[in-house]
């Protein structure tokens, strides 16, 4: 299993202001609890976006070499262990 500490968006704590994604969310706070991936852990993208789904390609292949599993891709959002990948239109591409 691979655990990651959970975050949200504001700063409040030193590890917050970079805590190592890319890219470099504008804020983050850093909160209680974890997220384990384990072989359960899938990932939900839109069905109709290719460029998500290439980027999830990606992760599952690097992924799969580091931890050992692969991270399916789901065609719903469930409850939980589950990642769901969504593009956020407010934002303007460079």
């Amino acid at each position: 299993m691979v655990s990651v500490a959970l975050l949200l968006c504001g700063i409040q704590m030193p590890y917050a202001a970079n805590p190592g994604i890319i890219p470099v969310p504008q804020s983050c706070v850093v909160k209680k609890g974890i997220f384990t991936f384990d072989a359960k852990t899938n990932i939900y993208i839109q069905p109709d976006n290719a460029e998500m789904r290439n980027a999830v390609v990606l992760i599952q292949n690097l992924f799969s070499e580091s931890a050992g599993f692969s991270l399916d891709i789901a065609s719903r959002i469930r409850p939980s262990n589950i990642v769901v990948c969504r593009i956020n239109k407010a934002i303007k591409h460079a």
